[in-house]
């Protein structure tokens, strides 16, 4: 069963994110312990290191696929960006863990704000990392949104656009295509404000 997501899925994926992590530790999963040593174990089975990346600017940072591409291991993404943490499969369910789902991240400054940056990993390899910015209100929200919009606009064209309400939650998201990834960001409303994501998934197989 393959659990890479579709641009739909990745909708829900980026809706929901602040709620997972949130929720991360709450949960008392079983087999926690177990899907930790294979994500470890999944880490160390080699691969390719590189130097580390000069990502200064903005555009450098928003254009990261770029520099970092999908499908390589943790251990290269750690070499071209030291500051990533440790794998975590704590903010998935018990079922996510066995499939081999682990996430690793890193914080940054990019458009004057301080972002949370979640690479994901599947039996690691690299499927998508999205940048996360948390708890903006309507006006800061809707600026970057205007102005992701646009810079990506420019790069792969004009988006495609979905609305989606759900409880007291609405989230819109706007997404790209490349030849071997796809672009997704989405601004959602929860009880904490607004959460903006954005970031790099790959095709489906």
């Amino acid at each position: 069963m393959s659990i890479r997501m579709s641009p739909k899925r990745a909708l829900l994926y980026l809706t929901l994110m602040a709620l997972l992590v949130a929720g991360a530790g709450c949960r008392d999963d079983s087999g926690s312990e177990e899907a930790a040593r294979s994500a470890r174990a999944n880490a160390d089975q080699g691969g390719t290191e590189s130097n580390p990346v000069d990502i200064d600017s903005d555009e450098e940072k928003l254009l990261l696929i770029d520099l970092v591409p999908l499908g390589i291991g943790y251990e290269d993404v750690k070499s071209r960006i030291p500051e990533t943490g440790e794998m975590n499969i704590e903010a998935y369910s018990e079922y996510m863990q066995r499939q081999g789902l682990a996430r690793a991240s890193t914080e940054l400054r990019v458009l004057d704000r301080d972002a949370k940056l979640d690479f994901n990993f599947e039996n690691n390899n690299l499927y998508s990392y999205y940048y996360r910015i948390e708890g903006l209100d309507e006006a800061a929200a809707s600026e970057l949104y205007s102005r992701l919009q646009a810079f990506y606009s420019g790069r792969f064209g004009k988006p495609r656009e979905e609305l989606q309400a759900e409880g007291g939650a609405r989230a819109r998201s706007s997404y790209w295509s490349a030849d071997k990834y796809h672009v997704a960001m989405t601004d959602s409303l929860h009880p904490g404000g607004h959460t903006l994501s954005w970031g790099f998934q790959s095709e489906q197989p």
